[in-house]
């Protein structure tokens, strides 16, 4: 699957699931090794990720209906959400021998917020 978000992604998020791609926790930068207590200061980046994909039953349950039976969906492709901290699984995505990143797959009422200013949380440029 080729996503206007991520790029090639060779994973589809089926029935209520969302495909994510957490913020990367740095380990070193510039060639150096960041000390533990400078990662550890950035692991709350592994909770907040963009939505890359979102399975076609995801926010269709009644859990994400109003009393007039309209559906609110917690998030949209593209957007940045928070999620739990044990939520979901693990995909690595590998380019030959190196793994290249690591995507979540998540369950639709796994979306705790969004975010809406990622560039007060993470700035990838």
């Amino acid at each position: 699957m080729t996503n206007e978000v991520a790029g090639y992604v060779p994973v589809e998020a089926s029935l209520w699931r969302i495909l994510v791609d957490p913020i990367p926790v740095e380990t070193e930068r510039g060639g150096i090794a960041l000390p533990k207590e400078t990662q550890e200061l950035q692991a709350y980046r592994r909770f907040v990720a963009q939505v890359v994909d979102i399975g076609p039953l995801a926010f269709t349950g009644d859990r994400f209906k109003d009393e007039d039976g309209i559906s609110h969906p917690a998030c949209k492709v593209g957007d940045w959400i928070v999620m739990g901290r044990n939520n979901g699984i693990d995909i690595t995505l590998t380019e030959g021998d190196e793994d290249v990143r690591t995507l979540k797959l998540i369950n639709d009422d796994q979306v705790l917020g969004r975010v809406k200013d990622i560039t007060r949380i993470y700035n990838p440029l």
